[in-house]
Protein backbone atom coordinates (compact mmCIF):
# COMPACT_ATOMS: atom_id res chain seq x y z
CA UNK A 1 0.00 0.00 0.00
CA UNK A 2 1.85 2.99 -0.98
CA UNK A 3 2.03 6.04 1.97
CA UNK A 4 0.44 9.22 0.93
CA UNK A 5 2.76 12.11 2.42
CA UNK A 6 1.15 15.03 3.65
CA UNK A 7 2.00 18.78 4.79
CA UNK A 8 0.17 20.33 7.40
CA UNK A 9 0.49 23.38 8.37
CA UNK A 10 -1.38 25.56 11.93
CA UNK A 11 -1.41 28.33 14.10
CA UNK A 12 -2.69 28.25 17.46
CA UNK A 13 -2.60 31.04 20.75
CA UNK A 14 -0.16 30.31 23.57
CA UNK A 15 -1.45 30.56 26.75
CA UNK A 16 -0.58 33.51 29.06
CA UNK A 17 1.28 31.02 31.42
CA UNK A 18 3.37 29.31 28.92
CA UNK A 19 6.95 29.23 30.73
CA UNK A 20 10.19 28.25 28.88
CA UNK A 21 10.03 24.74 31.12
CA UNK A 22 6.61 24.16 28.97
CA UNK A 23 8.16 24.86 25.88
CA UNK A 24 11.00 22.64 26.39
CA UNK A 25 8.67 19.89 27.17
CA UNK A 26 6.49 20.38 23.84
CA UNK A 27 10.02 20.14 21.81
CA UNK A 28 11.73 17.54 23.65
CA UNK A 29 8.09 15.31 23.83
CA UNK A 30 7.29 16.04 20.16
CA UNK A 31 10.91 15.44 18.61
CA UNK A 32 10.50 11.54 20.18
CA UNK A 33 7.05 11.10 19.16
CA UNK A 34 7.78 12.69 15.88
CA UNK A 35 10.70 9.90 15.36
CA UNK A 36 8.70 7.31 15.98
CA UNK A 37 5.97 7.93 13.96
CA UNK A 38 8.10 9.40 11.10
CA UNK A 39 7.22 13.18 10.89
CA UNK A 40 8.91 16.02 10.55
CA UNK A 41 8.67 19.61 10.66
CA UNK A 42 9.07 22.33 12.07
CA UNK A 43 7.67 24.40 15.29
CA UNK A 44 7.57 28.43 16.02
CA UNK A 45 6.95 30.86 18.46
CA UNK A 46 6.55 34.33 19.04
CA UNK A 47 5.02 34.06 22.88
CA UNK A 48 1.38 35.08 21.17
CA UNK A 49 0.81 32.14 18.64
CA UNK A 50 2.51 28.66 17.97
CA UNK A 51 3.17 28.11 13.88
CA UNK A 52 3.81 24.28 13.07
CA UNK A 53 4.51 22.18 9.84
CA UNK A 54 4.01 18.56 9.84
CA UNK A 55 5.09 16.33 7.45
CA UNK A 56 4.41 12.56 7.19
CA UNK A 57 2.33 9.89 6.37
CA UNK A 58 -1.29 11.51 6.52
CA UNK A 59 -3.04 9.34 8.99
CA UNK A 60 -0.20 9.75 11.26
CA UNK A 61 -0.06 13.37 10.91
CA UNK A 62 -3.80 13.22 11.27
CA UNK A 63 -3.45 11.43 14.75
CA UNK A 64 -1.04 13.75 15.81
CA UNK A 65 -2.54 16.92 15.06
CA UNK A 66 -5.80 15.46 16.69
CA UNK A 67 -3.51 15.02 20.20
CA UNK A 68 -2.09 18.21 19.24
CA UNK A 69 -5.39 20.17 19.31
CA UNK A 70 -6.55 18.54 22.43
CA UNK A 71 -3.46 19.75 24.92
CA UNK A 72 -4.56 22.91 26.64
CA UNK A 73 -1.11 24.58 25.69
CA UNK A 74 -2.71 24.68 22.09
CA UNK A 75 -5.34 27.13 22.06
CA UNK A 76 -7.75 28.17 19.20
CA UNK A 77 -5.81 26.07 16.80
CA UNK A 78 -6.32 26.99 12.93
CA UNK A 79 -5.51 24.58 9.82
CA UNK A 80 -4.21 26.80 7.46
CA UNK A 81 -3.51 24.08 4.96
CA UNK A 82 -3.08 20.37 4.21
CA UNK A 83 -2.12 18.78 1.18
CA UNK A 84 -0.23 16.51 -0.32
CA UNK A 85 3.48 16.22 -0.82
CA UNK A 86 6.52 14.35 -2.89
CA UNK A 87 9.08 15.68 -0.87
CA UNK A 88 9.85 17.09 2.66
CA UNK A 89 10.90 20.24 3.29
CA UNK A 90 12.12 19.39 7.00
CA UNK A 91 13.50 15.46 5.87
CA UNK A 92 16.47 15.85 9.10
CA UNK A 93 13.91 17.16 11.69
CA UNK A 94 11.77 15.20 13.91
CA UNK A 95 10.97 18.93 15.16
CA UNK A 96 12.92 21.79 13.85
CA UNK A 97 12.91 24.39 16.77
CA UNK A 98 12.05 27.35 14.76
CA UNK A 99 12.14 29.55 17.96
CA UNK A 100 11.20 33.22 18.73
CA UNK A 101 14.37 35.05 17.09
CA UNK A 102 13.21 33.96 13.79
CA UNK A 103 10.03 35.39 14.08
CA UNK A 104 11.69 38.79 11.93
CA UNK A 105 10.19 41.96 10.99
CA UNK A 106 11.88 41.69 7.67
CA UNK A 107 10.92 38.00 7.23
CA UNK A 108 7.39 39.44 7.84
CA UNK A 109 7.14 41.80 5.49
CA UNK A 110 8.75 39.54 3.01
CA UNK A 111 4.81 38.41 3.19
CA UNK A 112 2.68 41.54 3.84
CA UNK A 113 2.46 45.01 2.61
CA UNK A 114 1.03 46.04 6.18
CA UNK A 115 4.33 46.36 7.96
CA UNK A 116 1.98 45.61 11.32
CA UNK A 117 1.32 42.35 9.93
CA UNK A 118 1.11 39.36 12.16
CA UNK A 119 0.64 35.21 11.75
CA UNK A 120 -3.31 35.50 11.63
CA UNK A 121 -3.11 38.35 8.54
CA UNK A 122 -1.31 35.96 6.36
CA UNK A 123 -3.24 33.93 3.95
CA UNK A 124 -2.84 29.96 3.88
CA UNK A 125 -0.02 29.75 0.72
CA UNK A 126 1.94 32.73 2.43
CA UNK A 127 1.62 30.93 6.25
CA UNK A 128 3.07 27.28 4.77
CA UNK A 129 5.78 29.69 2.68
CA UNK A 130 6.52 31.27 6.04
CA UNK A 131 7.00 28.42 7.96
CA UNK A 132 9.30 26.95 5.42
CA UNK A 133 11.06 30.13 4.93
CA UNK A 134 12.14 30.22 8.75
CA UNK A 135 13.27 26.54 8.46
CA UNK A 136 16.09 27.89 5.08
CA UNK A 137 16.91 30.46 7.25
CA UNK A 138 17.85 28.54 10.29
CA UNK A 139 19.26 26.01 8.43
CA UNK A 140 21.60 28.67 6.69
CA UNK A 141 22.37 30.17 10.08
CA UNK A 142 23.85 27.36 11.07
CA UNK A 143 25.96 26.35 8.36
CA UNK A 144 27.17 30.39 8.46
CA UNK A 145 28.21 29.36 12.02
CA UNK A 146 29.96 26.29 11.46
CA UNK A 147 31.58 27.95 8.29
CA UNK A 148 33.02 30.60 10.54
CA UNK A 149 34.41 28.36 13.12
Amino acid sequence: MARHLVRLTYYSAVPDDLTKRDLREILAASQQKNRRLEITGGLGFNRRRFIQTLEGDRAAVTGLVQKIFADPRHTAPVITSCHEIVDRAFPDWSMMWLGEELFTEQLMRKYSANPNAVIDDLDDDQLERFVLDLGRELVQRRLDAVVEL
